[in-house]
Protein backbone atom coordinates (compact mmCIF):
# COMPACT_ATOMS: atom_id res chain seq x y z
CA UNK A 1 0.00 0.00 0.00
CA UNK A 2 2.76 2.45 0.94
CA UNK A 3 4.66 1.88 -2.28
CA UNK A 4 1.42 2.66 -4.12
CA UNK A 5 1.17 5.96 -2.26
CA UNK A 6 4.62 6.88 -3.55
CA UNK A 7 4.50 5.69 -7.14
CA UNK A 8 0.86 5.96 -8.31
CA UNK A 9 1.21 9.68 -9.20
CA UNK A 10 4.44 8.86 -11.07
CA UNK A 11 2.64 6.21 -13.11
CA UNK A 12 -0.06 8.75 -13.93
CA UNK A 13 2.64 11.21 -14.99
CA UNK A 14 4.29 8.63 -17.28
CA UNK A 15 0.98 7.54 -18.81
CA UNK A 16 -0.04 11.11 -19.58
CA UNK A 17 3.38 12.39 -20.61
CA UNK A 18 4.80 9.53 -22.69
CA UNK A 19 1.60 7.89 -23.90
CA UNK A 20 -0.56 10.99 -24.16
CA UNK A 21 -1.35 10.50 -27.83
CA UNK A 22 -2.53 6.94 -27.27
CA UNK A 23 -4.67 7.57 -24.20
CA UNK A 24 -6.03 10.85 -25.52
CA UNK A 25 -7.07 13.98 -23.62
CA UNK A 26 -9.88 12.33 -21.68
CA UNK A 27 -7.66 9.34 -20.89
CA UNK A 28 -4.86 11.56 -19.58
CA UNK A 29 -7.29 13.47 -17.35
CA UNK A 30 -8.88 10.28 -16.05
CA UNK A 31 -5.64 8.39 -15.38
CA UNK A 32 -3.82 11.23 -13.59
CA UNK A 33 -6.84 12.32 -11.54
CA UNK A 34 -7.74 8.77 -10.50
CA UNK A 35 -4.15 7.95 -9.57
CA UNK A 36 -3.99 10.96 -7.23
CA UNK A 37 -7.45 10.31 -5.76
CA UNK A 38 -6.60 6.65 -5.07
CA UNK A 39 -3.31 7.79 -3.52
CA UNK A 40 -5.27 10.14 -1.25
CA UNK A 41 -7.55 7.31 -0.11
CA UNK A 42 -4.55 5.09 0.61
CA UNK A 43 -2.90 7.92 2.56
CA UNK A 44 -6.02 8.29 4.72
CA UNK A 45 -5.92 4.54 5.42
CA UNK A 46 -2.25 4.91 6.30
CA UNK A 47 -3.13 7.75 8.65
CA UNK A 48 -5.50 5.51 10.61
CA UNK A 49 -3.03 2.62 10.61
CA UNK A 50 0.13 4.52 11.52
CA UNK A 51 -1.10 7.72 13.14
CA UNK A 52 -3.37 6.09 15.70
CA UNK A 53 -1.21 3.07 16.46
CA UNK A 54 2.15 4.87 16.29
CA UNK A 55 3.68 2.05 14.22
CA UNK A 56 6.14 3.58 11.72
CA UNK A 57 6.73 1.85 8.39
CA UNK A 58 10.15 2.00 6.67
CA UNK A 59 10.67 1.05 3.03
CA UNK A 60 14.18 0.62 1.62
CA UNK A 61 14.12 0.18 -2.16
CA UNK A 62 17.74 0.10 -3.31
CA UNK A 63 21.20 1.38 -2.49
CA UNK A 64 21.70 4.75 -4.14
CA UNK A 65 25.27 5.73 -3.21
CA UNK A 66 27.63 2.96 -2.14
CA UNK A 67 31.16 3.82 -1.04
CA UNK A 68 33.49 3.01 1.83
CA UNK A 69 32.61 6.09 3.85
CA UNK A 70 29.25 7.22 2.46
CA UNK A 71 26.21 5.03 1.85
CA UNK A 72 22.75 6.24 0.93
CA UNK A 73 19.70 4.03 0.49
CA UNK A 74 16.65 5.16 -1.46
CA UNK A 75 14.32 4.77 1.51
CA UNK A 76 11.04 6.16 2.77
CA UNK A 77 9.67 6.60 6.28
CA UNK A 78 5.96 6.64 7.11
CA UNK A 79 5.43 7.83 10.68
CA UNK A 80 2.83 9.92 12.51
CA UNK A 81 4.13 13.23 11.18
CA UNK A 82 4.55 11.92 7.62
CA UNK A 83 1.01 10.58 7.26
CA UNK A 84 -0.37 13.76 8.84
CA UNK A 85 1.39 15.86 6.21
CA UNK A 86 0.37 13.59 3.33
CA UNK A 87 -3.33 14.19 3.99
CA UNK A 88 -3.43 17.95 3.15
CA UNK A 89 -0.87 17.56 0.34
CA UNK A 90 -2.85 14.88 -1.48
CA UNK A 91 -6.31 16.31 -0.82
CA UNK A 92 -5.25 19.66 -2.29
CA UNK A 93 -3.55 17.91 -5.21
CA UNK A 94 -6.71 15.91 -5.92
CA UNK A 95 -8.83 19.05 -5.90
CA UNK A 96 -6.38 20.79 -8.24
CA UNK A 97 -6.53 17.85 -10.67
CA UNK A 98 -10.33 17.87 -10.64
CA UNK A 99 -10.53 21.65 -11.06
CA UNK A 100 -7.99 21.58 -13.91
CA UNK A 101 -10.22 19.26 -15.97
CA UNK A 102 -12.62 22.16 -16.53
CA UNK A 103 -10.07 24.97 -16.36
CA UNK A 104 -7.83 23.45 -19.06
CA UNK A 105 -10.64 22.09 -21.23
CA UNK A 106 -9.88 24.44 -24.14
CA UNK A 107 -6.11 23.91 -24.10
CA UNK A 108 -4.67 21.63 -26.80
CA UNK A 109 -1.87 20.36 -24.55
CA UNK A 110 -3.85 18.80 -21.71
CA UNK A 111 -1.69 15.67 -21.61
CA UNK A 112 1.49 17.65 -20.94
CA UNK A 113 -0.16 19.81 -18.27
CA UNK A 114 -1.60 16.85 -16.34
CA UNK A 115 1.73 15.05 -16.62
CA UNK A 116 3.47 18.03 -14.97
CA UNK A 117 0.75 18.18 -12.31
CA UNK A 118 1.15 14.49 -11.40
CA UNK A 119 4.93 14.84 -11.39
CA UNK A 120 4.58 17.76 -8.95
CA UNK A 121 2.48 15.54 -6.66
CA UNK A 122 5.05 12.75 -6.88
CA UNK A 123 7.88 15.10 -5.91
CA UNK A 124 5.86 16.42 -2.98
CA UNK A 125 5.40 12.86 -1.74
CA UNK A 126 9.15 12.25 -2.08
CA UNK A 127 9.81 15.43 -0.10
CA UNK A 128 7.44 14.40 2.71
CA UNK A 129 8.23 10.67 2.96
CA UNK A 130 12.03 10.63 2.41
CA UNK A 131 13.92 9.15 5.35
CA UNK A 132 17.21 10.98 4.73
CA UNK A 133 18.27 14.50 3.89
CA UNK A 134 19.69 13.72 0.45
CA UNK A 135 16.46 12.12 -0.78
CA UNK A 136 14.50 14.98 0.77
CA UNK A 137 16.69 17.34 -1.27
CA UNK A 138 15.74 15.40 -4.42
CA UNK A 139 12.07 15.96 -3.60
CA UNK A 140 12.71 19.63 -2.87
CA UNK A 141 14.50 20.10 -6.20
CA UNK A 142 11.78 18.17 -8.03
CA UNK A 143 9.10 20.44 -6.59
CA UNK A 144 11.10 23.46 -7.72
CA UNK A 145 11.49 22.12 -11.27
CA UNK A 146 7.80 21.19 -11.49
CA UNK A 147 6.84 24.66 -10.27
CA UNK A 148 8.90 26.13 -13.08
CA UNK A 149 7.29 23.82 -15.66
CA UNK A 150 3.77 24.62 -14.48
CA UNK A 151 4.27 28.39 -14.22
CA UNK A 152 5.85 28.49 -17.70
CA UNK A 153 3.35 26.04 -19.21
CA UNK A 154 2.11 28.74 -21.60
CA UNK A 155 5.68 29.51 -22.63
CA UNK A 156 4.60 31.68 -25.55
CA UNK A 157 3.47 34.34 -23.08
CA UNK A 158 6.21 36.72 -21.93
CA UNK A 159 4.61 37.23 -18.50
CA UNK A 160 4.55 33.46 -17.87
CA UNK A 161 8.23 33.15 -18.81
CA UNK A 162 9.24 36.02 -16.56
CA UNK A 163 7.26 34.64 -13.62
CA UNK A 164 8.72 31.17 -14.04
CA UNK A 165 12.30 32.50 -14.13
CA UNK A 166 11.67 34.59 -11.00
CA UNK A 167 10.24 31.58 -9.18
CA UNK A 168 13.12 29.39 -10.30
CA UNK A 169 15.77 31.88 -9.13
CA UNK A 170 14.01 32.37 -5.80
CA UNK A 171 13.98 28.61 -5.24
CA UNK A 172 17.71 28.50 -5.88
CA UNK A 173 18.28 30.72 -2.84
CA UNK A 174 16.44 28.17 -0.71
CA UNK A 175 18.47 25.39 -2.33
CA UNK A 176 21.70 27.12 -1.34
CA UNK A 177 20.82 27.38 2.35
CA UNK A 178 19.31 23.89 2.42
CA UNK A 179 22.55 22.49 1.00
CA UNK A 180 24.59 24.38 3.59
CA UNK A 181 22.37 22.97 6.33
CA UNK A 182 22.76 19.42 5.02
CA UNK A 183 26.53 19.69 4.94
CA UNK A 184 26.52 21.20 8.44
CA UNK A 185 24.52 18.24 9.77
CA UNK A 186 26.79 15.77 7.97
CA UNK A 187 29.89 17.50 9.32
CA UNK A 188 28.68 17.81 12.93
CA UNK A 189 26.76 14.54 13.32
CA UNK A 190 28.12 12.35 10.52
CA UNK A 191 24.60 11.09 9.72
CA UNK A 192 22.05 11.57 6.92
CA UNK A 193 19.00 9.60 8.07
CA UNK A 194 16.42 11.54 10.06
CA UNK A 195 16.07 8.84 12.73
CA UNK A 196 19.82 8.80 13.44
CA UNK A 197 20.08 12.58 13.44
CA UNK A 198 17.16 12.96 15.85
CA UNK A 199 18.58 10.28 18.14
CA UNK A 200 21.80 12.30 18.31
CA UNK A 201 20.09 15.55 19.29
CA UNK A 202 20.25 14.68 22.97
CA UNK A 203 24.02 14.33 22.79
CA UNK A 204 24.80 17.02 20.24
CA UNK A 205 22.17 19.57 21.23
CA UNK A 206 24.84 22.25 21.80
CA UNK A 207 25.37 22.33 18.01
CA UNK A 208 21.68 22.33 17.01
CA UNK A 209 19.40 25.36 16.76
CA UNK A 210 16.81 25.62 19.60
CA UNK A 211 14.14 25.31 16.91
CA UNK A 212 15.18 21.66 16.47
CA UNK A 213 14.10 20.91 20.03
CA UNK A 214 10.52 21.83 19.10
CA UNK A 215 10.40 20.00 15.76
CA UNK A 216 9.32 16.54 16.92
CA UNK A 217 7.06 17.80 19.70
CA UNK A 218 5.15 20.20 17.47
CA UNK A 219 4.73 17.44 14.89
CA UNK A 220 3.25 15.19 17.55
CA UNK A 221 1.03 18.04 18.74
CA UNK A 222 -0.24 18.60 15.17
CA UNK A 223 -1.15 14.92 14.98
CA UNK A 224 -2.96 15.15 18.33
CA UNK A 225 -4.98 18.16 17.12
CA UNK A 226 -5.74 16.48 13.81
CA UNK A 227 -7.06 13.36 15.49
CA UNK A 228 -9.24 15.50 17.75
CA UNK A 229 -10.80 17.10 14.66
CA UNK A 230 -11.59 13.63 13.37
CA UNK A 231 -13.30 12.85 16.67
CA UNK A 232 -10.59 10.73 18.24
CA UNK A 233 -9.38 11.48 21.74
CA UNK A 234 -7.16 9.54 24.08
CA UNK A 235 -9.19 6.54 25.17
CA UNK A 236 -9.59 5.14 28.65
CA UNK A 237 -7.60 2.10 27.64
CA UNK A 238 -4.53 4.34 27.22
CA UNK A 239 -4.66 5.30 30.88
CA UNK A 240 -5.42 1.71 31.87
CA UNK A 241 -2.22 0.71 30.10
CA UNK A 242 -0.34 3.15 32.28
CA UNK A 243 -2.18 1.97 35.40
CA UNK A 244 -1.21 -1.64 34.72
CA UNK A 245 2.44 -0.66 34.98
CA UNK A 246 1.67 0.24 38.62
CA UNK A 247 3.45 3.58 38.38
CA UNK A 248 3.53 5.69 41.53
CA UNK A 249 3.72 9.48 41.63
CA UNK A 250 7.23 9.20 43.03
CA UNK A 251 8.26 7.18 39.98
CA UNK A 252 6.21 8.71 37.17
CA UNK A 253 8.41 7.87 34.16
CA UNK A 254 5.30 7.24 32.06
CA UNK A 255 2.64 9.21 33.89
CA UNK A 256 4.55 12.51 33.76
CA UNK A 257 4.98 12.72 29.96
CA UNK A 258 1.48 11.29 29.48
CA UNK A 259 -0.07 14.02 31.61
CA UNK A 260 2.15 16.69 30.05
CA UNK A 261 0.99 15.56 26.60
CA UNK A 262 -2.67 15.85 27.60
CA UNK A 263 -2.17 19.37 28.94
CA UNK A 264 -0.17 20.49 25.91
CA UNK A 265 -2.70 19.00 23.51
CA UNK A 266 -5.98 20.18 25.07
CA UNK A 267 -5.02 21.77 28.36
CA UNK A 268 -4.77 25.27 29.76
CA UNK A 269 -2.46 26.61 32.46
CA UNK A 270 -3.43 30.04 33.75
CA UNK A 271 -2.62 32.43 36.57
CA UNK A 272 -5.30 34.85 37.71
CA UNK A 273 -4.86 36.94 40.85
CA UNK A 274 -8.08 38.71 41.79
CA UNK A 275 -6.71 40.17 45.02
CA UNK A 276 -2.96 40.65 45.30
CA UNK A 277 -3.23 42.16 48.78
CA UNK A 278 -4.69 38.94 50.20
CA UNK A 279 -2.33 36.84 48.08
CA UNK A 280 -5.25 34.86 46.80
CA UNK A 281 -3.98 31.67 45.16
CA UNK A 282 -5.39 31.55 41.65
CA UNK A 283 -3.23 29.39 39.33
CA UNK A 284 -5.40 26.78 37.66
CA UNK A 285 -5.10 23.89 35.24
CA UNK A 286 -7.93 22.79 32.95
CA UNK A 287 -7.88 19.82 30.57
CA UNK A 288 -10.64 19.32 27.97
CA UNK A 289 -11.87 15.87 26.91
CA UNK A 290 -14.31 14.68 24.29
CA UNK A 291 -17.62 13.67 25.85
CA UNK A 292 -16.87 10.04 24.94
CA UNK A 293 -13.74 10.20 27.10
CA UNK A 294 -15.53 11.29 30.25
CA UNK A 295 -14.50 8.01 31.99
CA UNK A 296 -10.85 8.89 31.31
CA UNK A 297 -11.26 12.34 32.88
CA UNK A 298 -12.97 10.80 35.92
CA UNK A 299 -10.27 8.15 36.26
CA UNK A 300 -7.51 10.74 36.12
CA UNK A 301 -9.26 12.82 38.77
CA UNK A 302 -9.74 9.77 41.00
CA UNK A 303 -6.28 8.25 40.54
CA UNK A 304 -4.42 11.54 41.00
CA UNK A 305 -6.89 12.85 43.60
CA UNK A 306 -7.10 16.24 41.94
CA UNK A 307 -9.79 18.53 40.57
CA UNK A 308 -13.33 17.80 39.54
CA UNK A 309 -14.94 16.81 36.27
CA UNK A 310 -17.37 19.35 34.82
CA UNK A 311 -19.90 17.90 32.38
CA UNK A 312 -20.60 20.04 29.34
CA UNK A 313 -22.49 17.53 27.26
CA UNK A 314 -24.27 20.27 25.34
CA UNK A 315 -20.92 21.39 23.96
CA UNK A 316 -19.71 17.82 23.39
CA UNK A 317 -16.93 17.80 25.98
CA UNK A 318 -16.05 17.60 29.67
CA UNK A 319 -13.47 19.53 31.66
CA UNK A 320 -11.09 18.36 34.34
CA UNK A 321 -10.75 21.54 36.41
CA UNK A 322 -7.95 21.76 38.96
CA UNK A 323 -8.10 24.85 41.20
CA UNK A 324 -7.00 23.89 44.73
CA UNK A 325 -3.52 25.02 45.70
CA UNK A 326 -2.19 21.62 46.73
CA UNK A 327 -3.66 19.92 43.67
CA UNK A 328 -2.20 22.46 41.23
CA UNK A 329 1.18 22.05 42.92
CA UNK A 330 0.92 18.28 42.57
CA UNK A 331 0.29 18.51 38.81
CA UNK A 332 3.05 21.09 38.33
CA UNK A 333 5.57 18.88 40.12
CA UNK A 334 4.57 15.94 37.92
CA UNK A 335 4.78 17.67 34.54
CA UNK A 336 7.66 20.06 35.27
CA UNK A 337 10.51 19.08 32.96
CA UNK A 338 8.30 17.04 30.63
CA UNK A 339 6.78 19.82 28.50
CA UNK A 340 7.75 19.81 24.83
CA UNK A 341 5.86 22.74 23.27
CA UNK A 342 5.66 26.53 23.80
CA UNK A 343 3.04 25.90 26.51
CA UNK A 344 6.12 25.57 28.70
CA UNK A 345 5.97 29.37 29.00
CA UNK A 346 2.55 29.18 30.66
CA UNK A 347 3.86 26.59 33.12
CA UNK A 348 6.84 28.84 33.94
CA UNK A 349 4.51 31.80 34.56
CA UNK A 350 2.50 29.71 37.01
CA UNK A 351 5.64 28.48 38.79
CA UNK A 352 7.07 32.01 39.00
CA UNK A 353 3.77 33.25 40.43
CA UNK A 354 3.83 30.51 43.09
CA UNK A 355 7.51 31.08 43.96
CA UNK A 356 6.98 34.82 44.36
CA UNK A 357 3.88 34.70 46.55
CA UNK A 358 4.59 31.56 48.57
CA UNK A 359 8.33 32.06 48.91
CA UNK A 360 8.85 28.72 47.17
CA UNK A 361 11.78 27.54 45.10
CA UNK A 362 10.23 25.33 42.42
CA UNK A 363 12.80 25.09 39.58
CA UNK A 364 11.93 26.32 36.11
CA UNK A 365 12.89 23.23 34.15
CA UNK A 366 13.42 23.61 30.41
CA UNK A 367 11.98 21.88 27.37
CA UNK A 368 12.05 18.07 27.32
CA UNK A 369 14.27 17.20 24.35
CA UNK A 370 14.68 13.53 25.19
CA UNK A 371 13.79 10.98 22.49
CA UNK A 372 10.15 9.92 22.26
CA UNK A 373 10.92 6.31 23.15
CA UNK A 374 7.31 5.55 24.08
CA UNK A 375 3.91 6.90 23.05
CA UNK A 376 3.14 8.11 26.59
CA UNK A 377 3.57 11.78 25.62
Amino acid sequence: MYLSIIFLPLLGCIASGFFGRKVGVDGARLITSLSVIITTILAILGFFEIGFNNLPVTINLFRWIDSEWYNIIWGFQFDSLTVSMLIPVLIISSLVHIYSISYMSADPHNQRFFSYLSLFTFMMIILVTANNYLLMFVGWEGVGVCSYLLVSFWFTRIAANQSSISAFLTNRVGDCFLTIGMFAILWSLGKRKFSRVFSSLRIKNQKISPLSKYTLSIGQRCLHKTTNILGRQVSTSDFNLISRTQIRLSSNSYLAPYLAGLIEGDGHIAVHDKNTQKKEYRPKIIIAFNINDKPLAEKLSTELKVGKVIDRSSAGHVLLQILAKEEVLKIINIINGHMRTPKLEALHRAISWINERDNSSIPLLGIDSSPLESNSW
